[in-house]
């Protein structure tokens, strides 16, 4: 990828993450699970660059 497009994944993946977050706030267990899929793809665009 280019710069330009990792730069777009990751303000995509940010906008992304804000709509999840807000949508799962509690601290039940499906919003456990999408903070935990929500790091590891964060991580993985993290490496890619």
């Amino acid at each position: 990828m280019t710069p330009e497009e990792q730069e777009e994944v990751r303000q995509h993946f940010k906008e992304e993450r804000k709509y999840l977050e807000d949508r799962f706030s509690n601290d039940s267990v499906d919003d456990r699970f999408v903070q935990y899929i929500l790091d590891k793809v964060e991580q993985a665009i993290e490496n890619e660059g």
